[in-house]
């Protein structure tokens, strides 16, 4: 086995093979998941990043181990989901850099791709914590990086896998967390389990055979309600240039927790876990515009996984949309999970997480799930959506015709800027144009307001907002049957949306 060379063929055969893996033993990952929070997602979140990896080298149609792990890190990067796939795609972004120009590689480059991998795994995360994959990763490169001197692939990539073991085991002792439910770290078992992928794709045999655990001695049991001090997981894409990376993380930090940003050409991908969604949009957008927007409630995916209840409501709310700041909106009305429509597409596998036949399903189009008898109700208004969860309190599952009527109750005008004035619409209807004040006015009038109702202003851009709260205080003296007015990002495309109940 002196001659061993890891290539692309072997690498992408490795891929498959970790995916194959996490598919089978992902509900075991899932059921250990205790840090960073107990949500019970890190088997789901790893297989979903590398099926991602492994499509995109499927794509490239590339053999060259520098193309492959190129793709694999491109692949994973935009697929990644949770803590622990953001932080492994940054792995492998440390194997495609050591592996940049080379058709193989062996002992030596091997373990320059598990150090360089340790390495932009740690810089990812803004506060990274021992006794993690973090842990495991470094202490691997560095077991690799020692063996590697005598030149022998097999007894190098051995070397790190062993350690990678041994350091896994420790992790249950490293962190109170761990230890006091007796489990290992979900996120390094991963990355074990890839490392046993290459052993295995590459022939290399090994007495230590990769973790089998059983239930009842390991698996995650806690009954007890977990208190999230920031209980929503957002995930979105950055526009951004490579130099943005250290002001999107100076803007974000103070706003949450489990912070992690992934910077490459042009994008950088932010992960955080906090408390107000729409603030952290409406922080991000004033330096860049985003995309792919994922956001999910922790505290109910604890929940669901331990079979907790909220005042016994039988199902859960998933809602596509597109606007950011809508999007935001919609997780704190109670969405278990809002998402860009084009993320949805590129993540299906994070609906596995819910009952679907039990989910309520609100879209803002119409496009097709690939998931038998599976279907949505589409309202084509995200002001109208948000009225919908906001009124509905049944505790039993709503029927299409009942959410559809709640998203019919608020009386809605659309204002949008045409050059140098704007237009007043109400389904779809000019009413009138004129100035920007003007124009909110008219809308209000045309709106009709009653006696102790609320208007809701919804804007476009974090700038619009001094200009409405300057205005708000005038439209109140207009407007005295209003019992209040309402300002929110909502980042749509139209400048302004008014609701009115």
């Amino acid at each position: 086995m002196s001659n061993l060379c890891l290539d692309g063929k072997i690498f992408q055969a490795a891929l498959e093979e970790t995916a194959t893996q996490l598919n089978v033993k992902r509900e075991n990952l899932n059921q250990i998941n205790v840090f960073p929070v107990p949500d019970g997602d890190t088997g789901n979140n790893l297989l979903a990043t590398l099926e991602s990896a492994l499509q995109e080298t499927e794509n490239s149609n590339s053999t060259g181990l520098a193309e492959v792990t190129a793709a694999a890190f491109r692949g994973a990067r935009n697929g990644s989901c949770g803590n622990s796939g953001a932080i492994f795609a940054q792995y492998l972004k440390g194997w495609a850099a050591a592996f940049s120009g080379l058709e193989k590689a062996g002992a030596r480059q091997l373990a320059l791709a598990m150090a360089q991998g340790a390495k932009k795994a740690y810089n990812t995360v803004v506060n990274p914590i021992e006794g993690t994959i973090l842990t495991v990763a470094r202490e691997a490169a560095e077991a690799a990086v020692e063996e590697s001197a005598t030149g022998n692939l097999a007894k190098t990539m051995l070397a790190a896998y062993r350690q990678a073991r041994k350091s896994l085991l420790q992790t249950s002792r490293a962190m109170s967390s761990l230890c006091n439910h007796n489990v290992i770290d979900a996120g390094g078992w991963g990355l074990l389990i890839f490392f046993y992928a290459i052993l295995k794709v590459m022939g290399i045999q090994d007495g230590e055979a990769e973790f089998a655990f059983k239930p009842k001695m390991y698996f995650f049991q806690n009954r007890e309600r977990f208190q999230f001090i920031n209980p929503y997981d957002m995930e979105f894409v950055v526009s951004a240039a490579a130099d943005s990376e250290s002001e999107i993380r100076a803007s974000l930090q103070e706003l949450g927790s489990d912070l992690i940003t992934q910077s490459n050409q042009g994008t950088c991908h932010v992960h955080i876990h906090t408390t107000n969604p729409l603030t952290v949009i409406e922080r991000v957008v004033s330096l860049a515009p985003l995309s792919d927007i994922i956001i999910r409630d922790m505290r109910s995916q604890h929940n669901i996984r331990h079979g907790l209840t909220e005042g016994d409501k039988n199902y859960t709310t998933l809602v596509f949309g597109k606007s950011p700041g809508f999007l935001a909106m919609f997780a704190m009305a109670g969405a278990e999970m809002a998402i860009s429509v084009n993320a949805v597409k590129k993540k299906i596998r994070l609906l596995e997480e819910y009952d679907l036949k039990s989910t309520l399903l609100l879209s803002l189009e119409e496009f097709t799930l690939p998931l038998p008898n599976i279907s949505a109700v589409v309202v084509q208004e995200e002001v109208r959506i948000l009225a919908a969860l906001v009124s509905l309190y049944s505790l039993e599952k709503p029927s299409f015709e009942a959410v559809r009527n709640a998203a019919e109750y608020p009386r809605v005008a659309r204002i949008v800027r045409k050059n140098n004035h704007f237009e007043t619409y109400i389904k779809e209807v000019l009413f009138a144009s004129g100035d920007y004040e003007e124009s909110v006015a008219g809308a209000v009038s045309i709106l009709e307001p009653h006696k102790g109702e609320v208007l809701t202003i919804f804007y476009d851009k974090v700038s619009s907002r001094a200009a409405l709260e300057e205005y708000q205080t005038i439209l109140l003296k207009e407007f005295p049957v209003l019992e209040s007015i309402e300002i929110y990002y909502g980042g749509q495309d139209d400048s302004l949306i008014l609701s009115l109940e």
